[in-house]
Parts: structure tokens; sequence; C-alpha cells
């Protein structure tokens, strides 16, 4: 009997072993299809939400590069505005310059350039003061006219060393003689305030 249980249990042994080589590759199979079909969608969930990240850390990274440009060109834009202030300043300043070139050279008489250096606050529209006194022209005395390229500005006052006071034709007390270009008319121009009886 023992031959026959070695025969039986070699058959069984066999006919298990044929099963399972031929039963294999479908179990493998199987196994593989639910292994894809449970942990694909995890793994498309776990792509997209990674994908997502790298956009979003994408972002974060061109928000920090424009915001560092937008800075930069801020300060750039402030820079350019103030160079455009300045080259403005300095072209009116030029213009000023070249008008007073050509109206000093279509003048018969001597004329002496100034700058205003004060004005006074108490009362704004009777007098300044300019940067020009008898030790720049000792022919400078009282009651000289001041003129611009526009027109005339008033008449000096109180000639100093260094300085003089200038009335303005805007103040009631400055009385000023002029000829008017059409008819030649002579006149004396007045402060268009009234003056006080």
């Amino acid at each position: 009997m023992s031959r026959a249980w070695v025969f039986l249990g070699s058959g069984l042994a066999l006919v298990a072993a044929v099963t399972v080589l031929f039963f294999a590759p479908i179990t493998t199979r199987w196994t593989e299809r639910v292994t894809i079909e449970t942990i694909s969608p995890v793994a498309r969930a776990w792509g997209g939400a990674k994908a997502k990240w790298d956009d979003f850390r994408q972002s974060l990274r061109q928000f920090d590069v424009l915001e560092e440009e937008n800075r930069n060109l801020r300060a750039e834009n402030v820079r350019l505005q103030t160079e455009i202030r300045q080259l403005d300043y300095l072209r009116n300043e030029n213009e000023r310059f070249r008008e007073m070139l050509a109206f000093r050279d279509q003048q018969s008489f001597r004329l002496l350039a100034c700058r205003v250096i004060e004005r006074d606050t108490s009362n704004w529209w009777n007098s300044v003061l300019v940067d020009r006194g008898w030790s720049d022209d000792p022919h400078l005395a009282p009651d000289q006219p001041v003129v611009t390229p526009r027109g005339v500005v008033g008449k000096t006052g109180t000639v100093g060393r260094s300085t003089t006071r200038v009335m303005l034709i805007s103040d009631e007390n400055c009385k000023v003689s002029v000829l008017t270009e059409g008819a030649g008319a002579r006149g004396i121009l007045l402060g268009d305030t009234p003056v006080n009886a």
C-alpha cells in the first residue's frame, strides 16, 4: 500500500502542478487587472495633484519674478520722471537765458542781469530783493527801471553794496515813466492797487 500512496501523491502533485501552470497566467492577469483598477485612480489623482502643485510652485516663482521686475520698473519710472523734471527745468532755464540774451542784444542802453534772492512775504506784491548792488555796477542808483524780456517789472529802490530792493509795478506807490510803442505817447505807469489818499 505504501507504493499506492506514493503514486497517488505523485499524481495529485502532478495534477496540482499542471493546474497551477495552466491557470497561473489567468490568475496573474486577474491580479494585475485588480491592482491596476485599484491603483490607477489613486495614481491619476496623485499625478494630477502633483502636476497642480508643480504648476502652483511655478506660478509662485513667476509671481516673485514679476514682483521683483515690477519693483525695478517702478524705481526706473521714478528715476526717469525725476530726470524728465530736471531736463524740463534745464530746458526752461535755457529758454529764459536765450530770451534774456536776445533782449540784451536788442537794447540800446546798458543792462545788468540779476536774480531775485528774496521776496517780502509780508507784502508779497510790493518788492523783491535782487543780487546786484553798487559794487557790481557803480552806476546803479535808485529809481532806475527794472525790465525783463516781457516788459517793465518795477524800479530800483534802496541800492546796497551787493543787493538792491526793487519796487514792483504792482505796488501802488510805484510810478514809472513809460513810452507807448504804437503812438509814442508818454505817461506814468502806476501800480494796479488804489493809491491811499
